[in-house]
């Protein structure tokens, strides 16, 4: 009778020890403080990925192609992300908005915001629909909804605010050699009293600065157009006027292609930021200040 007890508490332990092997383990969540934000300009070549969080919520933008999407969800995972409240397509390009289909497989998502480009896709000449496909795909067999981002629209997620103040208008491949760009959604990210400048891959700027005053333009980061490639006005430059600008470049790159307005930001007295390491730029604030940090995934981690 000791030997048949002896023999089950072994057995019970051994299935035990089995079952708890096969568990997932988890990455921890690593909280924010509550009353800071934190914004990760993700480093993913010249695919866009950012990253917004506060203690409470999450905000993701672009991502990058489909083939490069594992990155994002993996940094996000890396976080102990598990749920995004909102999930923004700045404009239709592949390097932009198809790894919104991994995303959705990988986290739950609340809601889904993309430029009114995106309804018109299929219809007019506007966006080539390769570039769509795999995050409509996703959204279909979801069912899931999709809101759409306009003018001057505004945003309240927990603490963040979000207002569009572009695009004005919508250009198609017969006025643009790439519409998707000319299309792109911009928006202003405000935190407390710091405020965040997101751009896509274009602007246009005339129409924005007749429709807006520097002190609706004025913000502390610039994340510059087309991965620091469009060429902006000295006017623009001095009515954002903004303490950092962030390429999602290689500095030897914008300095070949676009070295004029890299020029009218070191005359403002911006400090520049480019991927040119293997580090994310992530910015830390409280809604008054703000920190700027260079870090990999991991070192930010270990904190």
């Amino acid at each position: 009778m000791k030997k048949l007890i002896t023999f089950l508490i072994i057995g019970i332990t051994i299935l035990g020890l089995f079952i708890w092997s096969q568990k997932e383990v988890k990455a921890p969540v690593l909280e924010v403080p509550i009353d800071n934000m934190e914004v990760h300009f993700v480093n993913m070549g010249r695919n866009d990925a950012f990253l917004i969080r506060t203690n409470d919520k999450v905000i993701a933008i672009d991502g990058g192609s489909y083939r490069d999407g594992d990155i994002f969800v993996n940094y996000l995972k890396d976080l102990g992300i598990t749920h995004i409240n909102v999930l923004i397509g700045s404009h239709i390009h592949f390097n932009h908005i198809q790894s919104h289909a991994k995303i959705l497989r990988n986290f739950t998502v609340d809601r889904l915001y993309y430029p009114h480009e995106l309804e018109l896709c299929k219809e007019e000449e506007m966006c080539d629909y390769r570039d769509i496909r795999y995050i409509m795909d996703e959204v279909n067999y979801q069912n899931k909804t999709i809101n759409i981002m306009r003018l001057n629209d505004i945003l309240e997620i927990g603490e963040m605010i979000i207002e569009v103040i572009g695009p004005t208008e919508f250009g198609t491949f017969v006025d643009h050699r790439w519409p998707q760009n000319f299309n792109s959604l911009n928006f202003i990210l405000t935190f407390g009293n710091t405020r965040f400048f997101f751009t896509g891959d274009g602007m246009q700027e005339a129409n924005i600065m007749e429709q807006f005053s520097d002190q609706d333009l004025k913000v502390d980061v610039f994340q510059h157009p087309h991965h620091g490639e469009e060429i902006l006005s000295r006017e623009f430059i001095e009515m954002i006027s903004p303490r950092y600008v962030v390429e999602t470049n290689s500095n030897s790159q914008l300095l070949s292609e676009n070295i004029i307005t890299g020029n009218l930001f070191q005359n403002i007295g911006a400090t520049h930021l480019y991927f040119n390491t293997s580090e994310n730029i992530i910015f830390i604030s409280d809604g008054e200040n703000i920190q700027m940090k260079r870090k990999t995934l991991q070192e930010f981690i270990a904190r």
